[in-house]
This record gives C-alpha cells, structure tokens and sequence, in this order.
C-alpha cells in the first residue's frame, strides 16, 4: 500500500536588502539547506537611502511585487517552497497540484490548510501564529505572484478548512480517513466505471495529519481497505484507486460500517 516518497526539497523564500555604495537594493534567494543559490536577483529599483528613516515595508513589498508580478516558478514534485516575511500579495497556480501549509510553533506542528490545483489562485498571508507558509508541489506545479488582491483568493482556502473540519468531526478515525479518501476523489479524482482514481499519493504521515490520527493508524485502516478491495494502489497513476462501495457510503453510515 505504501509507496516510496520522492525526499522533500524546501525552498526558501527571502526578502530582504543589499547595501551598496550606491544606495538600498532588494534582492531575493532562495536558500536550500545550508548552502545559498540565487534564483531571482533583481535590482528593482535603487532606493533613496536616509540615515533617520527606515524604508517602509510597503514600499519594499510594492518593488517586490512589481518583481514577481508574471514570474514563473516552477517546482518539482514534493519540492517545497516555504516563505516568510511581509505578505507578497496573490499567487496563482498554472498547473499541478499544490498542498499549502502553515507552520505554527507555540503547538510545534505543520497544519494542512488546503490542497489546490490549477486555476486556483491563493493570498499570500500568514494566518494569526503561523512563521511560515509552505507550499508543497504534490505534482509538478508551475506559479507565479500576482499583484493586488483577487476577490476569490481565499475561498480556496476557506473550502478546505470547512471540509477538513467536517471530516474531522466524525468520531472513529477510520470514519475520518475515509471521508478523506472521499474528499480527495471528489475533488481530484477521476471516475471510471467501477472505481475511482486519484492521480497522485499522500504518504501516511500526511493523511494522519489531515484527519487528526496517528502514523501508524492509518497504515492499519488502509491494510484493512486494501484486504477488503476497496483501496489499492494504482502504479500506472502513481496514485491510487477507490472501490465504487466506499465512495457511495455516507458520512453517516461510515460511523456504523467502521470497524
């Protein structure tokens, strides 16, 4: 049932400024591990530099934009690019699917607050208590920054967070991975005449996440799913298949038939 998982690359998105003779310049990079690799350097714009006065961060956040406004990003699957710092305004997605997160350190733990695909665009701002926003290339995506705000750039977020708190409102953990499993076809998947597809794979640790389980949990219910053919993986995909029985069952009967 489960699948080797491509190793994670995070990405490191910084804004900040560099001191020269001539006066203030911004530049991104973007850090991978230890070692620094520049991806966009861009003297936006040289800035006006006065020993009493601090610039302003939405002055450096407009440069920024004005910079990352139509550039593409692209990103491998299970890369990771992970951003910090003032909000950089909107982002939309070309292709892929993208899963976003939240670090948030008083509880120590990376929440899932959505998973998106093309044609969905997002805002980038940290919810209340989160460092960082991860986004996570479950396939292979293509982005880029827009600038300003798009009336419909959080309902993407705001879908998932009302649905991932349905799923986890039901009380046995089996309940709640099936519901998942039912959520992620709804959404992504693909019907076929006597199953479901899903054209990628989340690893065990991740779905434990979602539904608020542990590890080892969901590697128990989903070895019982697959013994009752009702989930397999599917290596053509790299994803896998749902039986037509589990995603007909009802969030209600999933209470009763979980065993």
């Amino acid at each position: 049932m489960r699948r080797p998982q491509p190793q994670s690359t995070h990405l490191f998105l910084i804004t900040g400024l560099i001191e020269s003779q001539q006066g203030a310049r911004c530049r991104l990079e973007i850090k991978k591990h230890s070692a620094t690799h520049h991806w966009l350097h861009a003297d936006v714009a040289e800035l006006s530099r006065d020993s009493n006065n601090e610039i302003a961060s939405k002055a450096l956040q407009s440069r920024l934009l004005s910079v990352l406004d139509a550039r593409q990003i692209d990103l491998k699957e299970r890369q990771i690019f992970e951003h910090e710092g003032q909000p950089l305004g909107g982002l939309l997605i070309h292709s892929g699917i993208l899963r976003v997160a939240g670090h948030f350190p008083a509880a120590n733990s990376e929440v899932t607050l959505a998973i998106v695909s093309a044609g969905n665009s997002l805002q980038l701002s940290k919810p209340r208590g989160c460092s960082a926003l991860l986004l996570e290339a479950i396939t292979a995506c293509q982005l880029s920054f827009q600038a300003g705000e798009s009336t419909d750039s959080t309902e993407s977020i705001n879908h998932w967070l009302i649905h991932l708190h349905l799923v986890r409102q039901l009380v046995r953990s089996e309940s709640r991975l099936i519901a998942l499993l039912q959520l992620l076809i709804e959404e992504f998947g693909f019907r076929h005449r006597d199953s479901y597809s899903l054209p990628f794979w989340l690893s065990h640790a991740r779905m434990a996440e979602m539904i608020a389980s542990s590890r080892s949990t969901v590697t128990r219910q989903l070895q019982a799913l697959r013994e009752q053919n009702d989930v397999f993986s599917s290596p053509s995909s790299g994803g896998f298949v749902v039986s037509s029985r589990l995603m007909e069952l009802s969030p209600s009967a999933l209470e009763a038939v979980s065993h």
